[in-house]
């Protein structure tokens, strides 16, 4: 499996997550931005992903699917 590495904004948060609704996506983004405001050292988080991991098949409407979705993605 072929990870990727870099910033939260780099992330192809809709190719991972197609039916993740745009609020939720907006959400995630705030949340990186809050992990890189509390960095010490000023500098942003760096991230991974595969995009060979199989989409997360089913809607993701709440916090529990996405964590579902996340742990799935990020296992």
């Amino acid at each position: 499996m072929t990870m990727s590495r870099g910033a939260f904004d780099d992330i192809p948060l809709t190719t991972l997550f197609p039916r993740l609704p745009a609020a939720d996506v907006d959400s995630l983004k705030h949340a990186a931005r809050t992990v890189d405001a509390a960095r010490v050292d000023g500098d942003k988080m760096q991230w991974e992903w595969a995009l060979d991991h199989a989409v997360f098949p089913e809607p993701v409407t709440d916090v529990c699917g996405l964590r579902r979705a996340m742990r799935t993605l990020f296992a």
